[in-house]
């Protein structure tokens, strides 16, 4: 279930420091200079996500169900979160 429906967002230079976007639709979402630390990413799509880098992703926070860029990798944290849930 999407909660947010930020598809083609501008996120440009956005603080999302903690913020919670469990299940939103961020595909196409622009990140250029977002700051994603501790972002809650949970069930999210990111797919055809503009700009996000790798270093955004690994500070944030997400799960195996988190739909990433192909050219990004999931962080190794995302797995460990997943089976600590479980």
């Amino acid at each position: 279930m999407n909660l947010a429906k930020l598809h083609r967002a501008w996120l440009t230079n956005a603080d999302l420091t903690n913020a919670r976007a469990d299940g939103a639709d961020l595909s196409e979402a622009h990140f250029r200079g977002a700051v994603l630390t501790h972002a809650r990413l949970y069930n999210a799509e990111l797919t055809g996500a503009l700009n996000l880098t790798q270093g955004q992703l690994d500070v944030a926070r997400g799960n195996l169900k988190t739909k990433i860029p192909a050219n990004l990798r999931r962080p190794k944290s995302w797995e460990t979160a997943e089976a600590q849930r479980h």
